[in-house]
């Protein structure tokens, strides 16, 4: 009884993570890639 109980709110703990999981990998691959163009945009100019 309880597990069934317990269950699902683990569930939804564990899909929360995956999708914060998901958020910070984008934004850490956006903010690369921004510094990756800034910085060869930068020395195209030199």
């Amino acid at each position: 009884p309880f597990t069934l109980a317990v269950s699902p709110v683990v569930l939804i703990f564990v899909i929360a993570i995956k999708f914060l999981a998901i958020f910070i990998q984008t934004y850490i691959f956006m903010i690369l890639s921004v510094v990756y163009i800034a910085g060869a945009v930068a020395h195209e100019e030199h």
